[in-house]
């Protein structure tokens, strides 16, 4: 990797309880990181592209790190609009990364030995009935999954001719591959082939639970996107123990909120994230989706220059790489409307650790103490800042 002076920006943008964020690179190669919800493309990510578009920028890379909504459903929006791949109403973007439903998930003996042309009759109007429910059971931002937001990810993708997962081997990201472009490299450091596979397994038995071992389908977007609300169902975020310790905590006193987190393990598909180490020039920066930390922590280098941390500054999965590495520069995105995000003692361990600034992306519950806190443990925090830029 080229050494040198470099600099970029990282756009860091609110996206309600999801996460999008864009890497513009000095060499007008860009990096967009899921997209969050529809509202977001419209209100943020959209503006930002055009803008960039016209400062002669790229998305020279465009990663979707796992299926769930508050990532994938703005990226559908952009799609759409940009139109198609070789003529983009918006931006030029070049690969994108994303291990799906078609491209990923059905490319697997447990679900080809299913396949048939014809399913038997009756069957169809069983995965009906089930879409519908499934659809009244998950509510988007914005009220009932709209048709649009249910599209699986790669159908626009193919409608419109872009290249997905194009550099991988089977079309599927996973663990050890890097990807070059003008001094950037961008390694892939999760999922392994172990977390595909659990998806994989999720979904074969929430399949056999609902409609028996000999369930059968043929390759149509109608199963894809009944698999699609299975998983976002079945992968809803679990729960962690509310403790009296927690209920007992003072606000003001972060010692406190140690050892308050109920520890909830991450699902298959938050198992199964992108996480990426980009290293541009001397600058490094690591993207971790929803991922489970002590599934890769092993691989990190002692410091990079940002994280995003994993799932919102939720604690479980951001312990492991706590202990292998640090960083200058910490972005916790959510708005903190949803699963307590982040949890308190994540807060805690980040205003006690080697951090010199912590990034949020909106004024969240705990911004008061957080504040108050920055003398005490040596670290400045900002609130809604759009723009960070690292050189």
């Amino acid at each position: 990797m080229e050494t040198g002076r470099a600099k970029c920006t990282v756009h860091f943008l609110p996206a309600r309880a999801g996460d999008c964020l864009v890497l513009e690179l000095d060499n007008k190669n860009c990096i967009l990181i899921d997209c969050g919800y529809p509202s977001t493309y419209r209100e943020e990510l959209k503006p930002l592209l055009q803008k960039l578009a016209k400062d002669g920028c790229r998305i020279s890379l465009m990663i979707l790190t796992h299926i769930d909504e508050d990532h994938i459903s703005g990226a559908i929006s952009f799609i759409e609009e940009n139109g198609d791949a070789e003529n983009p109403q918006i931006i030029q973007v070049d690969e994108i990364w994303h291990n799906g439903i078609f491209n990923t998930v059905l490319q697997s003996e447990l679900f080809l030995k299913h396949k048939r042309e014809k399913v038997p009759k009756g069957q169809p109007e069983k995965y009906r009935r089930t879409r519908g429910l499934l659809k009244k059971q998950l509510h988007g931002e914005e009220g009932m999954i709209s048709a649009l937001q249910s599209k699986l990810f790669e159908s626009v993708c193919a409608k419109h001719h872009y290249r997905i997962n194009s550099t991988f081997e089977d079309r599927c990201v996973l663990q050890n591959c890097r990807y070059f472009m003008e001094d950037c490299e961008v390694k892939v450091l999760s999922p392994g082939i172990g977390e595909i596979e659990n998806l994989r397994k999720m979904l074969d038995r929430e399949m056999i639970r609902a409609f028996g071992a000999d369930y059968t389908y043929n390759r149509t977007e109608e199963f894809a996107e009944l698999l699609e609300l299975i998983a976002r169902y079945r992968g809803k975020d679990e729960a962690g123990t509310f403790t009296i310790k927690q209920i007992a905590a003072g606000a003001g006193d972060i010692e406190a909120w140690l050892g308050t987190s109920g520890l909830a393990k991450m699902n298959e598909i938050n198992c199964a994230s992108i996480v990426v180490a980009i290293q541009y020039k001397e600058i490094k920066l690591l993207f971790m989706g929803d991922s489970e930390s002590g599934l890769w922590a092993e691989q990190l280098e002692p410091h990079y220059d940002l994280i995003k941390v994993s799932h919102h500054g939720t604690t479980k999965p951001n312990l492991a790489w706590m202990e292998h590495t640090n960083a200058t520069k910490l972005l916790i995105s959510t708005d903190g409307s949803r699963h307590g995000h982040p949890e308190d003692e994540f807060l805690a361990r980040a205003m006690k650790g080697e951090f010199t600034e912590l990034y949020f992306n909106y004024n969240i519950q705990r911004k008061s103490v957080i504040l108050t806190m920055q003398g005490k443990y040596h670290f400045k925090a900002e609130f809604g800042k759009k723009e960070i830029t690292l050189n």
